[in-house]
């Protein structure tokens, strides 16, 4: 059976205090050539931080920014214009904010990015009294004029590459494991006695650049790194209406939800927890006229894909409607094959992040509460984090110690394992008696072995002789290339309970369905 899981990957920019790591003696040296050239006593010199001022963008739009940071680490970046949005870090928790006003505290690998893209971005990665990484020299990747530092995180398996200029020791390109940007430091100035950045080139896998020039560089007195308060006022519920919506499994084994857009066209769309937004057919868009704006990137099973910001003027499910939500583009065609009727897009994890929700893959049933008025205390709840927008659950496998899986309502396939969780559960030895599948998405398709778990525990339920694909290594990056999740339950593994979606809460259950 196909596995359609997609997720929408932002870059952000935040901070944290790392614990301290040891620098390899060989490295040392020119880490000190470039805390030199970089002045970064000086950095020190301003504990009450520095901020950056200018203009944001490619080719076709073009919007300012603001990026505050300060010498313990901690950063906010708020980037104005027709999509206003913020990302930082306080110390703490690193966190969003959308166009909409709604906050996301971050959790994983994209924590763990935003956090060090910022000490890259600045130069507090070099900082000699709070080492945040361990560093080599990676001959490999240098070349004439550049050498390439290899960067590695204590206890996580986030990694980031740095040159350096061999002549003047400044930083200049970084980029981020799991990210397929790289990012160029040009124009280095003299702020306050440190040397910062003045223009920060982002280039993008097909080519593209996204460029941040900086206009006014200064000193700052203590600015606030914390989340600001979450005011997202797109979202209403009809008090007297009932929760039930029009849903509908596919030929696929997945749920299918009648929607209402812009107040007038039916939609048949997959809800699909596994997808960071809600996905749109380009030609719908064009008919219903919704406005271009802005580039996205896609990031799915196989592969990736430019795409872009559809805005929408109201999606209506039940009692619930959300006024102004931004739609990626994304053909319909994989998804319709597979249900057997006409698809028109996703209902994404941005939609179900704005409600609690019940699903009910037996029945093929939907239902949507507004997440101020219900409780089930009775239910037994379970923390969430999240993959980018993907809900995550602990899961226990046997004996082995709990690992964190994404709860996959998009996906088809019951369990799919993640490459290093195979190896971790010693599951790699025994595939070569399996059946060879390919899992497939719209943007290519991976490899894997479909076999069984004797056992795994989910969210305090109990499933026994569990249909599993171990895959095989994608080197694609992608839901299925993350070194922090061990896998996606699809909502086949699911078909006996009901699942009780509360992401505004951060938690979820599930309760059998008999």
């Amino acid at each position: 059976m196909a596995l359609r899981p997609i997720v929408v990957v932002l870059a952000l920019v935040a901070c944290s205090s790392p614990p301290p790591v040891r620098v390899e003696p060989y490295v040392d040296e020119l880490l000190q050539a470039a805390r030199a050239a970089i002045g970064f006593d000086a950095l020190q010199s301003h504990p009450g931080g520095f901020e950056l001022i200018g203009d944001r963008g490619d080719a076709r739009n073009t919007t300012s920014f603001r990026f505050s940071f300060d010498v313990a680490g901690r950063s906010i970046l708020d980037l104005a214009g027709d999509r206003p949005s913020a990302e930082g870090c306080d110390g703490i928790r690193c966190w969003s904010q959308d166009p909409s006003g709604l906050v996301r505290e971050l959790d994983f690998g994209e924590a763990e990015r935003v956090r060090c893209e910022a000490w890259l971005r600045t130069g507090l990665w070099l900082d000699p009294w709070v080492p945040r990484f361990t560093s080599r020299i990676e001959r490999g990747a240098s070349t004439v004029g550049r050498t390439a530092i290899a960067l590695a995180r204590p206890d996580t398996p986030f990694r980031a590459r740095v040159w350096i200029d061999t002549e003047t020791f400044l930083p200049l390109e970084y980029e981020l494991s799991g990210d397929a940007r790289r990012v160029r430091l040009e124009d280095w100035t003299r702020v306050a006695g440190a040397r910062l950045p003045r223009r920060f080139v982002h280039v993008l896998p097909e080519g593209n650049e996204v460029v941040e020039q900086v206009t006014l560089a200064t000193p700052t007195d203590y600015p606030s790194f914390g989340p600001p308060r979450s005011h997202a006022r797109d979202t209403e519920f009809a008090p007297a209406a009932a929760p039930d919506l029009d849903a509908a499994l596919g030929l696929d084994g997945r749920l299918y939800v009648r929607a209402l857009l812009d107040g007038a066209r039916p939609v048949t769309l997959l809800v699909d927890s596994g997808f960071g937004a809600s996905a749109i057919e380009p030609a719908l868009a064009d008919e219903l006229g919704w406005s271009r704006v802005g580039a996205a990137a896609l990031s799915g099973v196989g592969g990736r894909s430019a795409s872009g910001w559809r805005r929408s003027n109201s999606i209506t499910l039940g009692p619930m409607s959300v006024t102004g939500l931004e739609f990626v583009e994304l053909p319909g065609t994989h998804a319709a094959e597979a249900a057997g009727f006409a698809v028109d897009g996703v209902l994404g994890a941005d939609v179900l992040s704005r409600a609690v929700f019940e699903l009910d893959p037996e029945l093929g049933r939907l239902r949507a509460f507004d997440s101020s008025r219900w409780e089930r205390p009775e239910l037994d709840w379970r923390a969430v984090r999240f993959d980018n927008a993907t809900p995550c659950v602990e899961a226990q496998f046997g004996t082995a110690a709990p690992l964190w899986l994404r709860i996959d309502t998009g996906s088809s396939d019951s369990l799919s394992v993640a490459p290093w969780a195979v190896t971790q559960l010693k599951l790699a030895p025994s595939v070569t008696d399996l059946e060879s599948v390919f899992l497939v998405g719209p943007f290519g398709s991976v490899r894997g072995w479909r076999g069984e778990l004797a056992l795994v525990e989910l969210a305090g339920v109990r499933f026994e002789r569990l249909a599993a694909t171990f895959l095989d290594s994608t080197g694609r990056g992608g839901p299925l290339d993350n070194p922090w999740v061990a896998g996606n339950v699809g909502l086949p593994a699911l078909r006996s309970t009901r699942l009780y979606l509360d992401l505004p809460r951060r938690k979820l259950a599930l309760a059998s369905s008999h």
